[in-house]
Formats: C-alpha cells, sequence, structure tokens
C-alpha cells in the first residue's frame, strides 16, 4: 500500500467531493491511499511552478493541457515510456487534439497523460432563430452568418442579442478568439515557435471578424463572469451563448432554468476551428524515488484515463473524455449536441505544444483583454486600429521572448 498525494484543481468543494467519489473504487480494488490536495484556477499555475522549482509536492498533479509543456520543459515531469501507453490502449485511443498536448513539439517524449477535454460551441434558442427566418444549421457557419443572426436577433428586440463574459480578465477569450483567428487562416505563433503570427493579415481578419460580433453586445452588459452569462441564459434573457460543451446539459437538467430555455435549446459549432483543450494528468520527476510510490502513481494515472473512469467521470461533473471508446458511450442533451461535441472534437484543435505557450498565452489574452475593453467604453471604435494599438506591442516583446 503507498499513500499517494495528488492536486487537483477545483474552484468548489462540490468538484472535490466528485473527485473523491470517482477515486473510491481506485483506493478499494488497489489498496493505496490518495490524498487529494485541491487548489483553484487562479492559485493554480503558481504552486505548480513551486512544485517544479523545489521538486516536492503531489507526486500527481492535475495541470491544463498547455501547462505540461511549460513543466516538462524545465525537468520536472517523470516520462512517459512507450509500454505504459501501451498500456491504456496506445496513442490511437485518444482524441488527436488531446493527446497533442501531451509531448513538446519536435519531441517524441510522453510528459502527461489526456485526461479531459474542454472546448467552446454555441447554445441558441431555436424558437428565435425560427420567428428571424434563420436554420441553426447554418445560422453560425461563417462569422458573417453569425453577425447576421445576432443583428436578426437584436431587431427581434431580444434583451440579449448574445453575451461573453465582461469581467478583465477573461483567460478564456485566447481560446474562444481562436476559432475564429485560426478560420481565417491566421496562426498565433508560426511553426518554428520563435515568431508570433496574431498581427499578420489573416490573424488580424480573425480578429476583426470576433470582434465585430461586440457590436451587438447591449450597453448596459455591465460586468459578467462566465457564470453570470449562463445564468442570463437560464433566464430566457439571451438568444445566442458561447459556452463550454457541458453548460447545454447543466442547464437542461437544472430545475431553476425558464421552461422555454429548457424546450428551444440547441447547439452548433462556433464559426472557423474550434480551439480543443482540457487537462493531463503529470508524475512529478521525484516520484522517481520512490519505487513502490512511482508504481502506485502510474496505476493511479492509469485507472483515471481508463474508458470506465472517463465516463463516470462525465457522469459526475460533465468532463468530455479525451477517449473515442468513453465519448461513443455517452448520450448529451439536448440531442444536437450528441452531434456537436464529437463534431468540435474532430474538426478542433489545440494550441501549439511549445514550452513558452503559456507567456504566449497569458500576453496575448491581455491584449485581447484590452481590445474588448475598449469595445466595451466606446462601440464605434475602430476595430482595426484597437487591434494594432493593443497587439502589436505584445506580439514585438513576444518575438523577442520566444527567440532567446
Amino acid at each position: 500500500m503507498s499513500n499517494i498525494d495528488f492536486s487537483v484543481i477545483a474552484d468548489t468543494p462540490e468538484v472535490t467531493a466528485e473527485l473523491f467519489q470517482l477515486i473510491k473504487p481506485f483506493e478499494r480494488d488497489y489498496g493505496h491511499r490518495v490524498q487529494v490536495q485541491a487548489v483553484k484556477w487562479v492559485d493554480a499555475w503558481p504552486i505548480l511552478l513551486a512544485n517544479a522549482l523545489h521538486g516536492t509536492g503531489p507526486v500527481v498533479s492535475h495541470v491544463g493541457s498547455t501547462w505540461s509543456n511549460s513543466l516538462g520543459a524545465m525537468n520536472t515531469l517523470r516520462p512517459f515510456a512507450r509500454q505504459e501507453v501501451f498500456a491504456v490502449g496506445g496513442v490511437q485511443s485518444f482524441i488527436p487534439a488531446s493527446w497533442h498536448s501531451t509531448s513538446l513539439k519536435n519531441d517524441p517524449t510522453i510528459l502527461a497523460m489526456p485526461w479531459t477535454a474542454y472546448t467552446y460551441i454555441i447554445c441558441y434558442r431555436e424558437d428565435w432563430l425560427k420567428r428571424v427566418g434563420l436554420d441553426g444549421e447554418t445560422a453560425f457557419q461563417t462569422p458573417e452568418a453569425m453577425a447576421d443572426a445576432l443583428r436578426r436577433l437584436q431587431a427581434l428586440g431580444v434583451e440579449y442579442p448574445w453575451v461573453i463574459p465582461t469581467l478583465s480578465p477573461y483567460p478564456d477569450l485566447v481560446h474562444i478568439a481562436a476559432s475564429f483567428i485560426w478560420g481565417a487562416g491566421g496562426e498565433f505563433i508560426d511553426e518554428t515557435g520563435k515568431r508570433t503570427q496574431i498581427c499578420q493579415p489573416a490573424g488580424r481578419q480573425g480578429l476583426k471578424n470576433f470582434f465585430e460580433l461586440y457590436r451587438f453586445l447591449p450597453p448596459s452588459i455591465g460586468q459578467l463572469s462566465y457564470d453570470d452569462c449562463i445564468q442570463l441564459y437560464a433566464q430566457g434573457r439571451v438568444g445566442v451563448l458561447i459556452a463550454g460543451t457541458d453548460a447545454p446539459t447543466l442547464l437542461l437538467e437544472s430545475p431553476d432554468t425558464d421552461p422555454d430555455v429548457r424546450k428551444f435549446t440547441q447547439t452548433a459549432l462556433l464559426p472557423g476551428v474550434p480551439w480543443v483543450g482540457g487537462d493531463n494528468l503529470v508524475i512529478w520527476r521525484h516520484a522517481r524515488g520512490d519505487p513502490h510510490q512511482e508504481r502506485a502513481a502510474l496505476e493511479l494515472v492509469n485507472f483515471l484515463v481508463a474508458p470506465k473512469t472517463q465516463v463516470a467521470l462525465y457522469q459526475l461533473e460533465k468532463s468530455l473524455p479525451v477517449r473515442w471508446d468513453a465519448l461513443s458511450q455517452l448520450q448529451f442533451i439536448p440531442e444536437s449536441l450528441n452531434k456537436t461535441a464529437p463534431a468540435a472534437l474532430k474538426k478542433g484543435r489545440p494550441h501549439q505544444p511549445i514550452s513558452l505557450w503559456r507567456v504566449v498565452e497569458y500576453r496575448i489574452g491581455q491584449g485581447l483583454d484590452a481590445v474588448a475593453a475598449d469595445l466595451f467604453a466606446d462601440p464605434a471604435t475602430d476595430i482595426d486600429a484597437a487591434i494594432r494599438s493593443r497587439l502589436e506591442p505584445v506580439a514585438l516583446r513576444l518575438d523577442l521572448t520566444l527567440d532567446q
């Protein structure tokens, strides 16, 4: 029997309780004791960085999918051997976009195991779209089509044609905008990982397509968190909501959701190419100091990525599986999500797996927040000018950092 210190990122006690429930069968069947250490998302990166620098702390950690590359580049993670990957079904068992985050660019060393997938989709009111003569199958296929749908909903008198978090910073703004950037043929950085591309013509066009949608936010929108946006939609005040794939099911299962929202909510893909992120599991290198604990840590990771556990995790907290054999066992609500969620995972892509992505994501995110703030302050803002003034200095500084 071994004690396994397992750090997880959980913002609420309910999530931690769900993880305890998930792990109970592992403790029973393997005879190990798992000590769960919960940290909030806002605190997670500094804590993980301290673990990496000092070589102490938990032996297994739950990390953001883009973080494992930065941690691995510091030589702080225990790699997974080829036979260990084979033991959990091999690379072909996993969704490619999720597996892509397990190793650094141009390096075959496996630094992490995918655990959950996450992507953004559109929830919309089917009844309202029909009233303005649109079909949800085609209303969001392009940025121009989406802008037209929001314009029509605005003319219909919908209080909020769409909503997006307006509190700054909003860390996931970079992931939502990615869909529009990639859809326009743009990139955040080039193939070498040494130069930014966000301010090149295609990248700027994608950003312009995205920020044009801000024209349809009502002036009274105020400072909204992600949860505020979900709540407004649940109250029947919003036509279109960009949210994670867990949102529509949770909305429809909630007794507090407006009956018409429950009846008429459907889902669709974002325009462009969806971003696919999520969570990975890592074993810290210092686990090698105790062979028994190292083996126990590997057994825990294997248990957590197994199909049965992946299905159980979805049932507990609606986290998308990273395996095809688990995804195929799920039935989503609303019915359209059975098409939208797998399509997003198949069509989507992650950010480039470079060691400094955490820095790139943070700094570009700051620039995007600034552009959004400009548009909140004055909806008539010249979007091209805002993108240039807010992001070109960021790109120049990042080029210097990436070229080192």
